[in-house]
């Protein structure tokens, strides 16, 4: 018998979007499944265009009249899910039909915690057709060492066993100041103790719009330096200190070339 799949979707001020991101957790092939939008103190349209699946019981709604950031709308949905699996997705991507299927026949592997697959870019032009392009490849088994020296997990392609996460903990929403880079940490402190596995085919959406934070070069390296210094003190990454500290020198680096240059 299949396991409960809870989707949560973060969304502040998401109207533009939100439709297409729940249509495509909706028509998700693999049942069970439920899907959770925890609206970060949204102040467009986002609820209304979300009544219809709210009151047929297809989403269900959590809500709040303050911004707290991504991470923690995330938290409140992984804490009000029951789900054995959860899945993220963020309200701006989405996924292709037989994601799931796909992914959860990973988890016959007792020793795999998380599962995560290609994406493909859309939106607006990019230089890259899929993250895997981007990241230099895929990675699985145990990748903590590969993953330090780069993230090549797309958050929005990510199914995680929730014991996984009860055992490293949730998203640390002390980082939700820099408003990137909390999925990576996550998957740092996730890596040392499971199994990652993929699913190579582009299985999600990525959307390239002008609104993303992760488009600034100075905010992506002072998050990345931010991560490696809140990392390296961690005891199951002891064995990686010099690399982090390493990969921390190197943001630090970056961040002061591109201030200098006004990147």
């Amino acid at each position: 018998m299949n396991k409960l799949v809870s989707v949560v979707i973060p969304a502040r001020n998401a109207a533009r979007y939100i439709k297409e991101a729940v249509d495509s957790a909706l028509a998700q092939t693999y049942k069970p499944l439920e899907v959770i939008v925890a609206d970060d103190g949204s102040e467009d349209d986002t609820m209304a265009i979300l009544k219809p699946y709210i009151d047929s019981g297809r989403v269900r709604y959590l809500s709040w009249n303050v911004k707290t950031g991504p991470a923690a709308a995330r938290n409140r949905g992984i804490k009000s899910s029951p789900g054995e699996f959860i899945a993220f997705l963020d309200a701006d991507d989405i996924w292709f039909p037989d994601k799931l299927v796909k992914q959860t026949k990973l988890f016959n592997d007792p020793e795999v915690g998380m599962a995560f697959s290609d994406a493909r870019f859309f939106g607006a032009n990019f230089r890259f057709t899929k993250y895997s392009e981007m990241a230099g490849g895929l990675r699985r088994g145990m990748v903590v060492a590969q993953l330090l020296r780069r993230n090549f997990i797309p958050l929005s392609s990510v199914v995680v066993r929730r014991s996984a996460l009860v055992q490293c903990g949730f998203f640390d929403e002390d980082l939700d100041k820099l408003r990137i880079g909390e999925d990576y940490e996550l998957w740092l402190r996730l890596a040392p103790h499971v199994k990652f596995d993929f699913v190579a085919e582009a299985l999600a959406g990525y959307r390239i719009h002008p609104e993303q934070t992760s488009k600034s070069r100075r905010t992506s390296y002072e998050a990345l330096a931010n991560i490696y210094r809140k990392v390296w003190s961690r005891d199951e990454l002891r064995p990686y200190r010099s690399l982090i500290y390493g990969k921390y020198l190197e943001n630090k680096l970056k961040l002061f070339i591109a201030k200098t240059l006004r990147l």
